[in-house]
């Protein structure tokens, strides 16, 4: 199973992405995919990323994975009015969320499974 998992700006770790089928890493595709929230800071529990990661949980998602020299794309429509997008290289991404004008930014790393 591929993961990402997901980071404040600050590089907090604030919860993972975990992907079905493509095995220990992201390949271009089409997957299902599922938010787990996993703060070790209590004070991420409030945090608007993190509760973006709470509300979004224990729920599937259809995930987009591209690949073009040398980065990786994901992206999510989370059928909530937001959406997802991954973008980055060598393991190490930028993640942005929308929802209208809102937007929720962080920073994440492919999370290597043997």
């Amino acid at each position: 199973m591929a993961t990402i998992e997901l980071r404040t700006d600050t590089g907090e770790p604030i919860g993972y992405l975990l992907f079905a089928g493509p095995g220990g890493k992201l390949e271009p595709g089409e997957y299902d995919c599922v938010f787990i929230f996993l703060p070790i800071e209590e004070n991420l529990r409030s945090d608007l990323r993190g509760r973006f990661i709470l509300d979004h949980g224990k729920r599937e998602f259809r995930a987009i994975v591209t690949r073009a020299a040398g980065g990786i794309s994901v992206r999510v429509n989370l059928r909530t009015g937001w959406t997802l997008a991954l973008k980055g290289a060598e393991g190490r991404m930028l993640w942005q969320a929308q929802h209208g004008n809102g937007r929720l930014t962080g920073s994440a790393i492919e999370v290597s499974q043997k």
